[in-house]
């Protein structure tokens, strides 16, 4: 061996032995006309990405302390004050002493009442005109103990629906502050890990209201600017809400690494020394493996996207659905015909049509997406195939890569410039009784709009289709993935 060349430049010397490549079983052969073997031996740069992300969530720093409560609706992601705006999902990354104020989904948007988020005055059989609350009756104020003239006062209580990991949020309680209430709780620093919990707020034992915390790395709602087939650009959240891996490992490098090895005769034959250029060649790579959370469409409450609950549970319920039992019940999977008559407008207040377009969605009080992003619109997935459509043909997936888990989308049909991951949830059949299913190969991923009076515009995918128009019927009652979009 004379010499390596890692850049490329055809010079070879052996100041360019790359520190990958750890020894050689052979520097030197035997001489002779029998062709000889060796072996190079390479390091193996491989981060688990999850221990990362769990080590890096128990050594932030801590959020509020015990007498003054961190507000999760006036507070980025970042630590940053803002106005309040509230949600139904917010997202934890350190550990802390939190509070969520007592306000129906979105009902506050930057420091203001958000009227839009719970009445329309738009009208018909399809139409939810005034959104309920947990008694059926309409929510005429954002905050659950004032409306309909404190018919909702005195929440005394909460509990927590479901957990998939353990111990991450404990010491919940309602607090009273003047005239506002607020569900408190704290997340400890040997306790928090990434997953997911549904923490509810209470009264006389009923429940008023349910939150989903995602806890998670504070980057997931950076975002993704993807172009569809109409040329609309869609800002996905960088991560599937509620998505957290199990197994999460990578190269250090993101494509295959390689070095050539020049080798040379140290007796000239004939005047002239024999040459050859070996190539040394490391694949780059991972896992990556996962679950999510899952939503029937129109429906605030998050499903587990597993059967391992560590705290709480997972219910079916035959009977006939209504507002006032998903909100009692958020721990209710309603399997068949889960409300009755389909309303076009539970996660956009002013649709009023069915089918695939770019509509402007507003976000209501029961879209279970964070403060600032909202379910999307049905078009959103189009750029998904290089022709808009539904597609089983492999050239016609705008992806990068293999499946592997999901598919990396790429971002735009001509010119992409990046790349978004759709993990391969699965999804929770409605008509084998929420059965989890397909988790790793399949996933559908809901819009914020109906396709027909009985189903909803998704996104499908499995590793032979892509299906970005998808309006199969009978099938808003399953759980589904969301992917949101940031707020125009």
């Amino acid at each position: 061996v004379v010499g390596y060349d890692a850049d490329g430049d055809g010079n070879f010397t052996m100041g360019e032995k790359p520190a990958w490549v750890t020894s050689l079983s052979k520097e030197n052969g035997d001489g002779g006309t029998v062709a000889e073997t060796g072996t190079a031996t390479v390091t193996k740069d491989v981060t688990d990405l999850l221990a990362k992300r769990n080590k890096d969530m128990k050594e932030a720093t801590p959020r509020g302390t015990s007498s003054n409560y961190y507000d999760l609706s006036t507070h980025k992601l970042d630590g940053t004050v803002i106005p309040r705006s509230t949600a139904n999902c917010y997202v934890i990354s350190a550990p802390g002493f939190y509070k969520i104020p007592l306000v129906y989904g979105n009902a506050i948007k930057n420091g203001n009442k958000n009227e839009s988020s719970y009445k329309t005055s738009n009208t018909g059989a399809y139409i939810l005109q005034n959104f309920k609350d947990h008694l059926g009756n309409d929510i005429n104020d954002p905050w659950i103990e004032k409306t309909n003239s404190g018919a909702n006062s005195g929440v005394d209580g909460a509990k927590i629906v479901w957990a998939d990991e353990a111990d991450l949020v404990t010491a919940y309680s309602i607090e009273h502050d003047g005239n506002e209430a607020y569900l408190q709780f704290e997340v400890d620093k040997d306790d928090i890990k990434t997953g997911n919990v549904v923490l509810a707020a209470t009264k006389n034992d009923i429940v008023v209201w349910s939150w989903h915390l995602w806890f998670t790395a504070p980057d997931v709602l950076n975002t993704i600017s993807c172009t569809n087939r109409q040329n609309k650009i869609y800002n996905f959240t960088k991560e599937t809400t509620g998505w957290k891996y199990t197994t999460w490992k990578r190269t250090s490098y993101d494509q295959p690494r390689t070095v050539k090895m020049k080798v040379r005769q140290t007796i000239p034959n004939g005047g002239n020394y024999q040459e050859a250029v070996i190539i040394i060649k490391q694949n780059s790579g991972g896992v990556r493996q996962g679950y999510g959370v899952l939503y029937q469409w129109g429906r605030k409450d998050p499903f587990a996207g597993t059967d391992v609950f560590a705290e709480g549970s997972f219910q079916i319920d035959a009977s006939q659905f209504s507002f006032a039992k998903g909100i009692q019940h958020p721990e209710k999977f309603y399997h068949w015909n889960w409300f009755g008559i389909m309303h076009y407008n539970l996660w956009s207040i002013n649709n009023t049509v069915t089918g695939f377009n770019d509509n402007e969605v507003i976000k209501t009080v029961y879209d279970p997406s964070p403060a600032g992003f909202h379910v999307p619109a049905s078009n959103a997935f189009t750029g998904f195939t290089t022709t808009g459509e539904n597609t089983n043909t492999l050239s016609e997936f705008n992806v990068s890569g293999s499946f592997d888990w999901g598919w990396d989308f790429n971002n735009k049909i001509i010119s992409p410039d990046a790349t978004i991951y759709f993990p391969a949830i699965g999804f929770r059949y409605a008509s084998n009784n929420g059965a989890l299913l397909t988790v790793g190969t399949r996933a559908d991923y809901w819009s914020a709009v109906t396709s027909h009076p009985e189903n909803a515009c998704r996104l499908f995918f499995v590793p032979n289709s892509v299906i970005p128009k998808h309006n199969g019927t009978g099938e808003y009652q399953n759980g589904c993935a969301v992917r949101p979009v940031a707020d125009n």
